[in-house]
């Protein structure tokens, strides 16, 4: 009997230190994304990819073989509705506590602890600031290389498709060499 009362105190310690620990380190990851601005990080980012649109939206226009502008107005118009939906839903709003759970499990306290002291100095912070500007030239920089990438992605995916009048392509192994 004793042995069953000391193995179930025991369980429930251990169980209680992990509990400490997971609030610690879920604290630490609330930390961390506040230190990172993480709530205006994610909002400049989403006003970095609506400023890319109009000329994401022309190119996909000209994917889609889209060329009246009525065709088109309704088009971009869809797109805006798209991100109004997006921003406005309750699990858009949750996604700093959703992220908060990714840090927590992906960082250790210690390296949490560091990142926070790094994001609360003028380096740190200047880092946070310049993301926005970052993401704006990568996402142009992408889209200069997906441009000069893409007549040989559509080779390939031409080569991939069926013929009309063959069999599909079906999925599975592929072939040995």
């Amino acid at each position: 009997m004793r042995r069953i009362i000391l193995i179930v105190t025991i369980g429930l310690l251990a169980a209680t230190l992990c509990t400490a620990e997971s609030k610690t380190k879920d604290a630490l990851a609330a930390d961390l994304l506040k230190a990172m601005d993480f709530q205006g990080q994610l909002e400049k980012s989403m006003d970095v990819i609506k400023q890319a649109m109009p000329q994401q939206l022309e190119q996909n226009r000209k994917m889609m073989g889209i060329t009246n502008t009525a065709a088109s107005s309704s088009y971009e118009d869809g797109f805006g509705q798209v991100f109004e939906t997006i921003f406005s839903s309750p699990e858009w709003k949750q996604m700093e506590h959703e992220m908060a759970l990714i840090y927590a499990e992906v960082f250790t306290e210690k390296e949490m602890t560091s990142l926070i002291a790094f994001f609360s100095t003028p380096e740190g912070k200047s880092y946070v600031q310049k993301q926005p500007e970052i993401m704006k030239r990568s996402m142009a920089l992408n889209q200069k290389m997906m441009m000069t990438i893409m007549p040989r992605l559509q080779q390939q995916m031409q080569k991939m498709a069926p013929a009309k009048t063959g069999t599909p392509i079906k999925a599975g192994k592929p072939a040995s060499p």
